[in-house]
Protein backbone atom coordinates (compact mmCIF):
# COMPACT_ATOMS: atom_id res chain seq x y z
CA UNK A 1 0.00 0.00 0.00
CA UNK A 2 1.38 3.36 -1.02
CA UNK A 3 1.36 6.41 1.17
CA UNK A 4 0.70 9.79 -0.44
CA UNK A 5 3.90 11.77 -0.07
CA UNK A 6 3.04 14.93 -1.99
CA UNK A 7 -0.17 16.58 -0.87
CA UNK A 8 0.74 19.86 -2.59
CA UNK A 9 1.75 20.55 -6.17
CA UNK A 10 3.59 23.56 -7.46
CA UNK A 11 0.46 24.66 -9.32
CA UNK A 12 -1.42 25.39 -6.09
CA UNK A 13 1.55 26.17 -3.86
CA UNK A 14 1.16 29.38 -1.91
CA UNK A 15 2.89 32.51 -3.11
CA UNK A 16 3.82 33.30 0.49
CA UNK A 17 7.45 34.33 0.27
CA UNK A 18 9.49 35.89 3.04
CA UNK A 19 13.01 36.92 3.87
CA UNK A 20 14.94 36.99 7.09
CA UNK A 21 17.94 39.22 7.72
CA UNK A 22 19.39 39.38 11.22
CA UNK A 23 22.57 40.97 9.96
CA UNK A 24 23.59 43.40 7.28
CA UNK A 25 21.75 46.45 6.03
CA UNK A 26 21.87 49.82 7.70
CA UNK A 27 22.28 48.91 11.34
CA UNK A 28 21.99 51.17 14.37
CA UNK A 29 24.72 51.48 16.99
CA UNK A 30 23.97 50.45 20.55
CA UNK A 31 24.99 52.58 23.48
CA UNK A 32 27.40 51.20 26.07
CA UNK A 33 24.55 50.61 28.45
CA UNK A 34 22.37 49.13 25.74
CA UNK A 35 19.39 51.10 26.98
CA UNK A 36 18.48 52.81 23.71
CA UNK A 37 15.46 51.71 21.70
CA UNK A 38 14.85 52.41 18.04
CA UNK A 39 11.87 54.71 17.70
CA UNK A 40 8.67 53.52 16.06
CA UNK A 41 9.08 56.31 13.52
CA UNK A 42 12.55 55.14 12.46
CA UNK A 43 11.34 51.56 12.33
CA UNK A 44 8.36 52.57 10.18
CA UNK A 45 10.65 54.37 7.74
CA UNK A 46 12.79 51.25 7.36
CA UNK A 47 9.72 49.04 6.91
CA UNK A 48 8.23 51.42 4.33
CA UNK A 49 11.45 51.36 2.33
CA UNK A 50 11.30 47.58 2.31
CA UNK A 51 7.72 47.55 1.03
CA UNK A 52 8.65 49.93 -1.77
CA UNK A 53 11.76 47.92 -2.65
CA UNK A 54 10.17 44.48 -2.91
CA UNK A 55 6.81 45.53 -4.36
CA UNK A 56 8.35 45.37 -7.83
CA UNK A 57 8.74 41.62 -7.56
CA UNK A 58 5.97 39.49 -9.00
CA UNK A 59 5.54 37.55 -5.78
CA UNK A 60 4.92 40.80 -3.89
CA UNK A 61 2.63 42.37 -6.48
CA UNK A 62 -0.07 42.93 -3.84
CA UNK A 63 2.33 45.26 -2.03
CA UNK A 64 2.33 47.84 -4.81
CA UNK A 65 0.86 50.99 -3.39
CA UNK A 66 0.38 49.32 0.01
CA UNK A 67 0.67 51.13 3.34
CA UNK A 68 1.80 50.13 6.81
CA UNK A 69 -0.70 49.69 9.61
CA UNK A 70 -0.23 50.18 13.33
CA UNK A 71 2.66 48.05 14.61
CA UNK A 72 2.64 45.52 17.40
CA UNK A 73 5.66 45.56 19.71
CA UNK A 74 7.28 42.27 20.68
CA UNK A 75 9.68 42.25 23.64
CA UNK A 76 12.66 40.23 24.79
CA UNK A 77 13.82 39.44 28.31
CA UNK A 78 16.77 41.49 29.49
CA UNK A 79 19.77 39.43 30.64
CA UNK A 80 21.58 42.52 31.94
CA UNK A 81 20.79 45.07 34.63
CA UNK A 82 17.88 47.37 33.99
CA UNK A 83 14.28 46.78 32.96
CA UNK A 84 13.10 43.19 32.87
CA UNK A 85 11.90 43.51 29.27
CA UNK A 86 13.22 45.36 26.24
CA UNK A 87 11.41 46.24 23.04
CA UNK A 88 12.83 43.80 20.50
CA UNK A 89 10.83 44.10 17.29
CA UNK A 90 7.96 45.99 15.69
CA UNK A 91 5.65 44.01 13.42
CA UNK A 92 3.93 46.27 10.87
CA UNK A 93 0.96 44.86 8.92
CA UNK A 94 1.13 45.63 5.20
CA UNK A 95 -2.29 46.79 4.03
CA UNK A 96 -3.77 47.20 0.56
CA UNK A 97 -7.38 48.03 -0.34
CA UNK A 98 -8.48 47.49 3.21
CA UNK A 99 -6.90 44.03 3.50
CA UNK A 100 -3.75 42.80 5.20
CA UNK A 101 -1.41 41.33 2.57
CA UNK A 102 1.63 40.61 4.73
CA UNK A 103 3.90 42.19 7.29
CA UNK A 104 7.34 43.68 7.86
CA UNK A 105 9.20 43.20 11.13
CA UNK A 106 11.68 45.93 12.02
CA UNK A 107 14.29 45.67 14.75
CA UNK A 108 13.78 47.74 17.90
CA UNK A 109 17.27 47.21 19.31
CA UNK A 110 20.22 49.35 18.19
CA UNK A 111 22.80 47.22 16.40
CA UNK A 112 20.20 44.83 15.01
CA UNK A 113 19.15 44.83 11.36
CA UNK A 114 16.75 47.60 10.38
CA UNK A 115 14.39 45.00 8.90
CA UNK A 116 14.43 41.53 10.41
CA UNK A 117 11.81 39.85 8.27
CA UNK A 118 9.11 40.45 5.67
CA UNK A 119 6.49 38.06 4.37
CA UNK A 120 3.14 37.80 2.59
CA UNK A 121 1.90 35.52 5.38
CA UNK A 122 -0.48 36.81 8.04
CA UNK A 123 1.26 38.96 10.69
CA UNK A 124 2.31 37.14 13.85
CA UNK A 125 0.06 39.36 15.98
CA UNK A 126 -2.97 37.96 14.15
CA UNK A 127 -2.26 34.58 15.78
CA UNK A 128 -1.94 35.87 19.35
CA UNK A 129 -5.56 35.45 20.45
CA UNK A 130 -5.77 31.87 19.20
CA UNK A 131 -2.39 31.07 20.76
CA UNK A 132 -3.51 32.33 24.15
CA UNK A 133 -6.71 30.32 23.93
CA UNK A 134 -4.84 27.12 23.07
CA UNK A 135 -2.36 27.72 25.88
CA UNK A 136 -5.15 28.16 28.41
CA UNK A 137 -6.79 24.99 27.11
CA UNK A 138 -3.57 23.13 27.92
CA UNK A 139 -3.35 24.55 31.42
CA UNK A 140 -0.96 27.39 30.61
CA UNK A 141 -1.31 30.92 31.96
CA UNK A 142 -0.44 33.60 29.38
CA UNK A 143 0.93 36.79 30.97
CA UNK A 144 -0.13 39.03 28.12
CA UNK A 145 3.47 39.83 27.19
CA UNK A 146 4.40 39.27 23.53
CA UNK A 147 7.94 38.00 22.99
CA UNK A 148 10.24 37.94 19.99
CA UNK A 149 12.39 34.77 20.02
CA UNK A 150 14.68 35.68 17.14
CA UNK A 151 14.66 34.47 13.56
CA UNK A 152 10.99 34.05 12.68
CA UNK A 153 9.83 33.07 16.15
CA UNK A 154 7.18 35.21 17.80
CA UNK A 155 5.56 34.11 21.01
CA UNK A 156 3.24 34.62 23.93
CA UNK A 157 4.82 34.51 27.39
CA UNK A 158 3.53 32.03 29.98
CA UNK A 159 3.63 32.55 33.72
CA UNK A 160 6.10 29.65 34.08
CA UNK A 161 8.66 31.54 31.99
CA UNK A 162 8.24 29.72 28.70
CA UNK A 163 7.16 31.24 25.41
CA UNK A 164 4.55 29.77 23.08
CA UNK A 165 5.33 30.14 19.38
CA UNK A 166 2.33 31.75 17.68
CA UNK A 167 2.94 29.80 14.48
CA UNK A 168 2.77 26.28 15.84
CA UNK A 169 1.68 26.54 19.48
CA UNK A 170 4.87 24.92 20.82
CA UNK A 171 6.07 26.09 24.24
CA UNK A 172 9.80 26.36 24.91
CA UNK A 173 12.15 27.95 27.48
CA UNK A 174 13.56 31.32 26.47
CA UNK A 175 16.89 32.95 27.26
CA UNK A 176 17.37 36.63 27.93
CA UNK A 177 19.38 38.93 25.68
CA UNK A 178 22.27 41.24 26.41
CA UNK A 179 21.16 44.66 25.13
CA UNK A 180 24.78 45.72 24.63
CA UNK A 181 25.15 43.07 21.93
CA UNK A 182 26.91 39.77 21.35
CA UNK A 183 30.37 41.23 20.80
CA UNK A 184 30.50 42.89 24.22
CA UNK A 185 29.34 39.74 25.98
CA UNK A 186 30.08 36.66 23.86
CA UNK A 187 29.06 34.27 26.61
CA UNK A 188 25.53 35.62 26.77
CA UNK A 189 22.85 33.81 24.79
CA UNK A 190 21.60 36.47 22.40
CA UNK A 191 18.81 36.00 19.89
CA UNK A 192 20.91 37.61 17.16
CA UNK A 193 23.78 35.14 17.44
CA UNK A 194 24.51 32.86 14.47
CA UNK A 195 26.61 30.30 16.35
CA UNK A 196 23.73 27.82 16.42
CA UNK A 197 23.05 28.06 12.69
CA UNK A 198 24.60 26.34 9.69
CA UNK A 199 23.45 26.06 6.10
CA UNK A 200 24.75 24.41 2.93
CA UNK A 201 24.34 27.30 0.53
CA UNK A 202 25.40 25.36 -2.58
CA UNK A 203 22.34 23.07 -2.53
CA UNK A 204 19.99 24.23 -5.30
CA UNK A 205 16.34 25.01 -4.59
CA UNK A 206 13.83 24.29 -7.31
CA UNK A 207 10.56 22.71 -8.29
CA UNK A 208 9.86 20.57 -11.34
CA UNK A 209 9.99 22.47 -14.65
CA UNK A 210 6.84 23.03 -16.63
CA UNK A 211 6.38 20.38 -19.27
CA UNK A 212 6.62 22.87 -22.13
CA UNK A 213 10.20 23.48 -20.93
CA UNK A 214 11.11 19.80 -21.22
CA UNK A 215 13.13 18.48 -24.13
CA UNK A 216 11.21 15.23 -23.96
CA UNK A 217 7.64 15.14 -22.70
CA UNK A 218 7.40 12.83 -19.71
CA UNK A 219 4.96 9.91 -20.00
CA UNK A 220 3.39 10.91 -16.68
CA UNK A 221 1.33 13.80 -15.40
CA UNK A 222 2.64 17.36 -14.98
CA UNK A 223 3.96 16.89 -11.43
CA UNK A 224 7.11 14.74 -11.14
CA UNK A 225 6.59 14.16 -7.41
CA UNK A 226 8.10 15.82 -4.36
CA UNK A 227 10.46 12.93 -3.52
CA UNK A 228 12.20 12.87 -6.94
CA UNK A 229 12.41 16.68 -7.02
CA UNK A 230 13.76 16.89 -3.45
CA UNK A 231 16.31 14.14 -4.10
CA UNK A 232 17.41 15.75 -7.36
CA UNK A 233 18.63 18.79 -5.41
CA UNK A 234 20.91 16.54 -3.36
CA UNK A 235 22.20 14.74 -6.46
CA UNK A 236 22.86 18.03 -8.24
CA UNK A 237 24.71 19.32 -5.16
CA UNK A 238 27.04 16.31 -5.09
CA UNK A 239 27.47 16.24 -8.87
CA UNK A 240 28.27 19.95 -8.98
CA UNK A 241 26.01 20.48 -11.98
CA UNK A 242 23.81 23.25 -10.53
CA UNK A 243 20.69 23.23 -12.71
CA UNK A 244 22.29 22.01 -15.94
CA UNK A 245 20.87 18.48 -15.61
CA UNK A 246 17.89 19.29 -13.44
CA UNK A 247 15.19 17.64 -15.55
CA UNK A 248 17.37 14.63 -16.32
CA UNK A 249 18.01 13.99 -12.62
CA UNK A 250 14.33 14.46 -11.71
CA UNK A 251 13.17 12.06 -14.42
CA UNK A 252 15.78 9.43 -13.54
CA UNK A 253 14.79 9.57 -9.88
CA UNK A 254 11.09 9.48 -10.75
CA UNK A 255 11.74 6.17 -12.50
CA UNK A 256 14.16 4.66 -9.97
CA UNK A 257 11.77 5.55 -7.11
CA UNK A 258 8.88 3.97 -9.00
CA UNK A 259 6.90 7.19 -8.51
CA UNK A 260 3.34 7.01 -9.78
CA UNK A 261 2.15 9.30 -12.60
CA UNK A 262 0.40 11.59 -10.13
CA UNK A 263 3.56 12.12 -8.08
CA UNK A 264 3.04 9.63 -5.25
CA UNK A 265 6.12 7.73 -4.01
CA UNK A 266 6.09 4.88 -1.50
CA UNK A 267 8.32 5.78 1.49
CA UNK A 268 10.19 2.48 1.15
CA UNK A 269 11.08 3.36 -2.45
CA UNK A 270 12.69 6.70 -1.64
CA UNK A 271 16.00 5.39 -0.28
CA UNK A 272 16.20 2.45 -2.68
CA UNK A 273 15.46 4.77 -5.61
CA UNK A 274 18.36 7.03 -4.68
CA UNK A 275 20.67 4.05 -4.19
CA UNK A 276 19.78 2.82 -7.69
CA UNK A 277 20.15 6.23 -9.33
CA UNK A 278 22.66 6.09 -12.19
CA UNK A 279 22.27 9.36 -14.05
CA UNK A 280 25.41 11.10 -12.81
CA UNK A 281 29.14 10.64 -12.40
CA UNK A 282 28.92 9.46 -8.77
CA UNK A 283 27.34 6.50 -7.03
CA UNK A 284 24.86 6.95 -4.20
CA UNK A 285 23.72 5.13 -1.10
CA UNK A 286 20.66 6.04 0.91
CA UNK A 287 18.78 4.71 3.89
CA UNK A 288 15.55 5.73 5.60
CA UNK A 289 16.00 6.12 9.35
CA UNK A 290 13.80 7.14 12.23
CA UNK A 291 14.28 10.56 13.77
CA UNK A 292 16.94 9.85 16.35
CA UNK A 293 19.52 11.79 18.36
CA UNK A 294 18.00 15.13 17.52
CA UNK A 295 19.62 17.55 16.99
CA UNK A 296 22.86 15.55 16.82
CA UNK A 297 21.97 13.83 13.55
CA UNK A 298 21.04 17.09 11.84
CA UNK A 299 24.26 18.79 12.95
CA UNK A 300 26.28 15.72 11.98
CA UNK A 301 24.92 15.53 8.44
CA UNK A 302 25.02 19.25 7.71
CA UNK A 303 28.47 19.53 9.27
CA UNK A 304 29.64 16.73 6.97
CA UNK A 305 28.14 18.61 4.00
CA UNK A 306 25.48 15.96 3.40
CA UNK A 307 21.99 17.37 2.77
CA UNK A 308 19.25 14.82 3.45
CA UNK A 309 15.52 14.27 2.95
CA UNK A 310 12.76 14.77 5.50
CA UNK A 311 9.69 12.65 4.72
CA UNK A 312 6.69 13.95 6.66
CA UNK A 313 3.29 12.54 7.40
CA UNK A 314 0.79 15.27 8.27
CA UNK A 315 3.54 17.90 8.29
CA UNK A 316 2.94 21.39 9.62
CA UNK A 317 3.82 24.68 7.97
CA UNK A 318 7.09 26.55 7.63
CA UNK A 319 7.31 29.86 9.45
CA UNK A 320 6.72 31.90 6.28
CA UNK A 321 4.04 29.67 4.81
CA UNK A 322 0.31 29.76 5.41
CA UNK A 323 -0.48 26.13 4.58
CA UNK A 324 0.62 22.82 6.05
CA UNK A 325 2.93 20.49 4.16
CA UNK A 326 0.79 17.45 4.83
CA UNK A 327 2.37 14.27 3.41
CA UNK A 328 5.45 15.72 1.79
CA UNK A 329 9.18 15.22 1.20
CA UNK A 330 11.62 18.14 1.45
CA UNK A 331 15.39 18.66 1.26
CA UNK A 332 17.07 19.65 4.54
CA UNK A 333 19.98 21.99 3.86
CA UNK A 334 20.71 23.37 7.33
CA UNK A 335 19.51 24.15 10.82
CA UNK A 336 18.91 27.15 13.05
CA UNK A 337 18.33 27.78 16.75
CA UNK A 338 20.71 24.96 17.66
CA UNK A 339 18.71 22.45 15.61
CA UNK A 340 15.24 23.39 16.85
CA UNK A 341 14.55 24.69 13.35
CA UNK A 342 15.32 22.88 10.09
CA UNK A 343 16.25 24.94 7.04
CA UNK A 344 14.78 23.29 3.98
CA UNK A 345 13.97 23.52 0.30
CA UNK A 346 10.36 22.39 0.01
CA UNK A 347 10.03 21.83 -3.82
CA UNK A 348 7.35 24.53 -4.05
CA UNK A 349 9.65 27.41 -4.95
CA UNK A 350 13.31 28.44 -5.14
CA UNK A 351 13.72 29.72 -1.58
CA UNK A 352 14.83 28.36 1.79
CA UNK A 353 12.26 27.94 4.56
CA UNK A 354 12.38 27.31 8.31
CA UNK A 355 10.35 24.52 9.91
CA UNK A 356 10.27 23.84 13.64
CA UNK A 357 11.54 20.36 14.43
CA UNK A 358 8.66 18.06 15.34
CA UNK A 359 6.05 19.84 13.20
CA UNK A 360 4.59 16.57 11.93
CA UNK A 361 2.59 13.55 13.04
CA UNK A 362 5.36 11.16 11.94
CA UNK A 363 8.49 11.43 9.84
CA UNK A 364 11.71 9.77 8.71
CA UNK A 365 15.03 11.04 7.43
CA UNK A 366 16.63 9.71 4.26
CA UNK A 367 20.39 9.80 4.76
CA UNK A 368 22.26 10.16 1.46
CA UNK A 369 25.91 9.39 0.75
CA UNK A 370 27.85 10.03 -2.48
CA UNK A 371 31.08 8.35 -3.57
Amino acid sequence: MREERCSQTRRNALKTIGAVGLSGGAVRTASAAGGDTVSVGDARDAAAQTVERVAGREKFADWRGATLGRPTTFHARNAARGPKYLAAAYSFPVQSRGETVGYVTAGARPGWADVIEYSTASPPQDHVAATKARARGRGGRPTGRLLYHGGVKYGVELADGRGVNVRNGRAAPLSGIDPAGVESSPSTSDITTTSSREQLWAVPAWTAPRKEEDIDIDPWAEWDGCAPVAASMIVSYHEGTLGAKKEKFIDKLHKSMDTLPGGTTAPSDIDSGISHFSGGDLSYSAVNINLWQHPDFVKQEIGAERPFLLNMTDGGQADDRGQNYGNHTVTVVGYDQGGDELILHDTWDDLSHHLDWGSWLAATYTKVGAY
